[in-house]
């Protein structure tokens, strides 16, 4: 190995020195968004199909929806239950498309 290459890589181990663990936290953040992004996206299904449901009039099964979204795990990622996270989001979507669609 040369000398740059040397220097290079001393200079990267030491901006580390302080955090020497920092790479194996990026990648079990990187590990915990992947669950999280399947937990979110699970969540917008089962609401989406709740909505579907109870606009045909299937109330019951609206409710068995909702419910098998509600009881979805906690997101460890970020911090929040994946449910009322995601009506959120599905009630901010719809007011700010109807507000767009104004005059």
């Amino acid at each position: 190995m040369d000398a740059n290459r040397l220097d290079t890589l001393a200079d990267l181990l030491s901006r580390d020195a302080d955090h020497p663990l920092d790479g194996v936290r990026h990648a079990s953040g990187r590990a915990r968004s992947a669950v999280s992004f399947g937990l979110h996206t699970a969540a917008e299904n089962l609401l989406v199909k709740a909505l579907r449901a109870a606009r045909s009039g299937d109330v019951e099964r609206a409710e068995a929806y909702v419910t098998r979204a509600v009881r979805l795990g906690f997101d460890d990622h970020e911090q929040v239950h994946p449910a009322p996270q995601q009506a959120q989001m599905l009630l901010f979507t719809a007011v700010t498309d109807a507000l767009e669609e104004c005059e």
